[in-house]
């Protein structure tokens, strides 16, 4: 039907994005500067959401976590598997507005605080959120890190920023246990 010499590529996605994403992105990000240039913002918010690849010859994509929501954690039974083939949209957004400022894809078993840098440092340019005194961050238990408060400290940007309870109780069992090693 669309006369293609030879059979179609299920890779296409991946050869698309590696060509045009440069292209793509410095458009998009003229477009969001463009639209957002002399707006103040008070409320960013970061989070990833999956993208499922349906042809598992797909080179670039990964098997990668994603965390079930509330309703199928209810339906699910705790050795189900949260495994999905494909990638991750990360993006940071204007909460207020619900317009996204900044997004990268990436193979799928990429961690969220992997791209919160990159996405933040395109956040300041294009509307400086760091120059706004009221200004807060919004994110899930993936940015919970060092770094990232500390950065956004830095820019007196106010941190609103979910505890990830893994890292807590594991530091928490470590310093348990250092403690007993010390006979304290």
């Amino acid at each position: 039907m669309l006369r293609y010499k030879t059979h179609f590529n299920h890779t296409i996605f991946s050869k698309v994005r590696k060509n045009a994403s440069k292209i793509i992105k410095e458009l998009y990000e003229f477009l969001i500067y463009q639209k957002m240039k002399r707006k103040q913002i008070r409320l960013v918010a970061i989070d990833s959401t999956d993208i499922q690849t349906f042809s598992s010859k797909d080179r670039d994509a990964k098997y990668g976590h994603r965390t079930p929501s509330k309703r199928e954690q209810r339906t699910l039974n705790n050795n189900a598997k949260t495994l999905f083939f494909g990638y991750k949209l990360h993006a940071i957004a204007d909460a207020e507005t619900e317009m996204p400022i900044a997004v990268e894809v990436a193979p799928a078993n990429s961690h969220d605080k992997t791209f919160f840098h990159r996405l933040y440092a395109i956040t300041k340019e294009i509307v400086h959120i760091h120059m706004n005194p009221n200004a807060k961050f919004l994110a899930d238990s993936g940015y919970d890190a060092i770094d990232i408060y500390q950065e956004l400290h830095y820019d007196n940007v106010k941190q609103v920023i979910a505890i990830n309870g893994w890292v807590f109780t594991s530091h928490l069992c470590q310093k348990t246990q250092s403690t007993e090693k010390d006979g304290l």
